[in-house]
């Protein structure tokens, strides 16, 4: 995670076997989903030092392509 006020790199998000295909920012949990190659659904939040795993959620073995975090 690149910090754009301050120009460093906050943290990596190193979880996916695979590459990052798409982020979306939860307002309703106040963090960020990832989907990548791997199928895999992590929920990263801000904790003191970085960010970290809080959650993960398998639904599929196929490739995550796009991610909607809108509360219905």
């Amino acid at each position: 995670m690149w910090s754009i006020s301050r120009g460093t790199c906050d943290g990596v998000l190193a979880w996916h076997a695979g590459p990052i295909l798409s982020v979306e920012y939860s307002t309703l949990d106040k963090g960020i989903i990832t989907g990548s190659t791997d199928g895999l659904l992590p929920f990263w939040e801000n904790v003191e030092g970085g960010i970290r795993c809080a959650r993960n959620v398998t639904v599929h073995t196929a490739a995550i392509l796009s991610i909607n975090a809108v509360e219905h």
